[in-house]
């Protein structure tokens, strides 16, 4: 079964299910990452991995490809330069990590959470709307006052 990328229309109970859908694969992958570096020194880990590692190594690099599609999709700001080359380097690197698990536990380790931020990031700071057209020129109202008018002075 292969993924097929979810088209969000932002109005539709859809895209909140799917937008609740990748926060929560993003919570998962931000937490995973922070449990395997907190419990598993990189360089101490000898191969064969642990399975609970090899199987939380194998959930992120299926969600890799996905969250760097989100990166770069329109429903998110532009990435900056340094934010397109990290994607760059994940997306050729995905396949070898998919090949060695060193490479992956090493990617994983080393870079995994700034592609995890950045999907935060993103998630964040959503793409500018389009402008909405000025309003039709007409004539011109003077402001109403509000001041109380003016009374005469008492001596």
């Amino acid at each position: 079964m292969t993924d097929t990328p979810i088209r969000i229309s932002e109005d539709r109970p859809e895209a909140v299910a799917a937008s609740a859908l990748f926060q929560e694969r993003l919570i998962e992958a931000a937490w995973e990452l922070r449990w395997a570096q907190e419990a598993y020194e990189p360089g101490e880990v000898l191969e064969p991995f642990p399975r609970v590692l090899t199987d939380a190594l194998a959930r992120f690099l299926n969600l890799a490809p996905a969250l760097i599609a989100y990166v770069r999709g329109p429903q998110t700001a532009k990435p900056s330069a340094h934010a397109e080359l990290l994607l760059d380097y994940f997306e050729t690197s995905l396949e070898l990590a998919r090949q060695s698990d060193s490479y992956g536990m090493a990617l994983w380790f080393a870079e995994g959470e700034q592609l995890i931020g950045l999907a935060q990031t993103a998630a964040e700071t959503p793409a500018a709307s389009t402008p909405r057209p000025a309003p039709a020129a007409g004539p011109v109202r003077a402001p109403v006052s509000t001041a109380l008018p003016a009374t005469p002075r008492s001596r």
